[in-house]
């Protein structure tokens, strides 16, 4: 888990790496405290992160959620490096999203990493995978330029789609390289 804050008067910087327990409750504690301060400045979300936990990654995206609601001036997401698996789906949160020119984005689809339990719990998984395949698919169609259709597919998939900063801008998973 890593969150660096700053608050100097023209530069917040909340700083993701990997998505582990604890995450979350950081980001909205640091987040918040920026808002507080003063929320006409943009807080600046620097992600480099091999993903991680998903549950974690939900939680961040929705303390940024929280976070936004207090600000009058904009979250700014960068993938610096990469930003794969919970890293990508965090960044869609951000109202302007970056790449650095040679950074890497990744999306899969959800797994257990393998079953355990009897039929009733490998069933009851499944389900679980599913909603939280649906949330995925939504939060990256919602803010990209390809169909829902498309992000159904590549969630379902059980191999890592990578991007390079070209391709994630062509998906709309990002607004810009710089």
């Amino acid at each position: 888990m890593s969150v660096d804050w700053n608050a100097h008067e023209r530069l917040r910087l909340l700083s993701v790496g990997d998505i582990m327990p604890g995450l979350a409750e950081s980001i909205y504690e640091v987040g918040m405290r920026y808002v507080l301060r003063n929320p006409d400045l943009p807080i600046n979300l620097i992600i480099r992160s091999d993903g991680g936990a998903m549950f974690e990654a939900i939680s961040v995206y929705n303390a940024l959620r929280d976070i936004k609601s207090g600000l009058h001036a904009p979250l700014i997401g960068s993938g610096q490096g990469n930003a794969c698996s919970g890293g990508s789906f965090v960044l869609q949160v951000c109202d302007k999203r970056y790449a650095s020119p040679s950074a890497f984005l990744m999306v899969h689809g959800t797994s257990t990493g393998m079953f355990r339990g009897d039929e009733t719990s490998i069933v009851n998984q499944a389900a679980l995978l599913k909603q939280l395949r649906a949330i995925l698919t939504d939060a990256y169609a919602a803010r990209s330029s390809k169909p829902l259709s498309y992000w159904e597919r590549v969630l379902k998939s059980d191999r890592a789609e990578y991007y390079t900063a070209v391709q994630a801008l062509e998906a709309g998973l990002i607004d810009a390289i710089r």
